[in-house]
């Protein structure tokens, strides 16, 4: 069913699926959920919000996050979901470019916002007279801001429409066959868009519903996967690599034999199920699967690449893996593919109502990635200069990704344009692939690699966290780094690195910043040591 904006969406499905459980945590059914949504509308109403007024939301995951979202698109008006790790003066700044009039709030950031009207998300709902009034809304008319994931300098401001939200939810859910039986785990924040679509607004579209796990520690998440019959689990590559590390250092610990049986059927599984023998790897990795619960269909990765070990670790497992590539300018997962049809390294081609152009393609074949589509955002909010730049005549929007589309379609991912290293032969390095190199060594916890001038040359240059830290770290990085150099072209290795002793610098979503770590390798804060690996 197409939908002309959000409300209609949300009345239509609540309405339809009213006596079924959309929040489990709570028991919410959509009915219910809608009702309060109603209320918390009429109420912004009757103090005099309507369409274009923005209204921050500003809390943790759980159903009056959701409620409080649906109440402000509802009456036309914009969201404004705010990352919950920024500081007073960011929420103050943030809400002052876009002229927030109110804010939703939690008990914790009730003092963060100053100058506008401030609503308790989890007060109780006060009964509505009657139904909402329908406000006339259009695809086109804005939803949501969305501030871009840089805190420092000046971010823009992304706008995302009714027809963007819509679409990305509506057409990825068919794609990967959502029914109303599906139990999404949330665990990432809601003010990132792709958890917001992934397990938000995809739940709420299908009729199917949603678990909120905000404690993320292994038994916690352990406990809601028993206790919950989730069949979708969408997560960040970081806490993929974790799970499986955590699992594997369990068997070892256990019984070095145990450990081997595992990791030979891990190698094993492709060759055993090829020959008929897929009995063995099911009852090897039978307790992995009781661990998630029987009824999980797939998982999603997504927000940053995975590592290509670890995506093929799932699969030889048995799981069902994917990975989607988007960003907030895309509304999210602009390419994802079928959850059957997923292969390590490549994040499918993009969704139906997109289109990709590879622009500047280099001799390795290498291009900017360009998209066009339904769930391409409206814009920078108030920000022509930036506007200009990011889009070409043609509507097709600069990702500043760069990237290589295959012959079945999809897009493989190589890097930011702005990180490449340009070395003194012309040839290019895509700092991005070397990380996920060099990360593939249980020796080294966190990289980040860059070009940095030394004797006049440019040269390939990482900043390492070791994993394990003492007098020995330097020489033991060293020896790990010059054994992964030797499976790379000459061009590509790692001549010089630093020691971090402390997690590297990032940004809300994780990502590391390099501008900060080049900051503080320049300031001295590193373990530096002359001359190369």
């Amino acid at each position: 069913m197409e939908f002309d904006n959000l409300y209609e969406a949300y009345r239509s499905v609540c309405l339809r699926h009213a006596d079924r459980i959309l929040f489990r945590n709570q028991g919410l059914t959509f009915g219910q959920t809608w009702r309060r949504a109603e209320s918390r509308a009429m109420a912004l109403k009757r103090d005099g919000y309507g369409k274009g007024d923005v209204i921050a939301i500003l809390a943790g995951n759980s159903p009056e996050w959701c409620i409080s979202y649906m109440a402000i698109t509802a009456i036309g008006a914009v969201a404004l979901p705010l990352d919950t790790n920024l500081t007073p003066e960011q929420y103050r700044d943030m809400a002052r470019q876009v002229e927030a009039r109110a804010a939703f709030v939690s008990t914790s950031f009730r003092s963060v916002l100053e100058g506008i009207a401030l609503y308790d998300i989890d007060a109780d709902p006060v009964d509505s007279e009657g139904p909402l009034p329908k406000t006339p809304l259009a695809r086109g008319d804005i939803a949501s801001l969305l501030f871009t994931s840089g805190t420092t300098g000046n971010p823009k401001i992304v706008s995302l429409t009714h027809g963007n939200i819509l679409h990305v939810a509506l057409v990825c859910t068919r794609l990967e066959e959502y029914t109303a039986d599906e139990v999404t785990l949330a665990m990432l924040p809601l003010y990132h868009v792709y958890a917001f679509e992934s397990t938000f607004m995809a739940p709420l579209l299908t009729g199917s519903s949603v678990v909120f796990q905000t404690s993320l520690k292994g038994p916690d998440i352990i406990r809601a996967l028993a206790q919950n019959p989730i069949t979708i689990f969408p997560a960040a590559p970081q806490m993929w690599e974790l799970f499986f590390d955590a699992m594997v250092g369990k068997i070892r610990a256990q019984s070095m034999a145990k450990y081997r049986l595992f990791m030979f059927f891990l190698k094993a599984a492709p060759v055993l199920r090829a020959l008929g023998l897929g009995v063995l790897p099911r009852k090897v990795f039978g307790p992995v699967h009781e661990i998630f619960g029987r009824k999980m269909r797939f998982f999603i990765s997504g927000g940053a690449p995975l590592k290509k070990e670890y995506f093929r670790y799932y699969q030889r497992m048995g799981f069902e893996i994917m990975e989607g590539y988007g960003l907030s300018e895309t509304t999210g997962p602009i390419a994802i593919p079928y959850y059957k049809d997923a292969v390590a390294g490549a994040v499918g081609p993009p969704i139906p109502g997109n289109e990709v152009r590879i622009k500047e393609v280099n001799a390795d074949g290498i291009g900017e990635i360009w998209l066009r589509g339904e769930a391409v955002m409206a814009g920078y909010y108030r920000n022509d200069a930036a506007n200009r730049e990011a889009f070409d005549a043609q509507g097709f929007f600069n990702t500043r990704d760069l990237g290589y589309v295959d012959r079945k379609g999809h897009i493989h991912i190589t890097g930011r344009k702005k990180n490449v290293i340009v070395l003194d032969s012309g040839k290019n390095v895509y700092p991005e692939e070397l990380e996920l190199h060099f990360r593939s060594s249980p020796a080294i916890a966190e990289i980040a690699v860059f070009g940095r001038k030394i004797d006049g040359r440019e040269t390939v240059y990482a900043v390492i966290v070791p994993s394990l830290k003492g007098p020995d770290s330097y020489e033991a990085v060293r020896e790990e780094i010059a054994r992964l150099n030797r499976s790379l072209p000459a061009y590509r290795r790692v001549s010089r690195f630093a020691l971090a002793a402390d997690p590297l610098p990032r940004n809300s979503t994780r990502k590391i910043l390099i501008d900060e770590v080049i900051r503080l390798l320049e300031a001295g804060v590193f373990q530096t040591e002359k001359g190369g690996v």
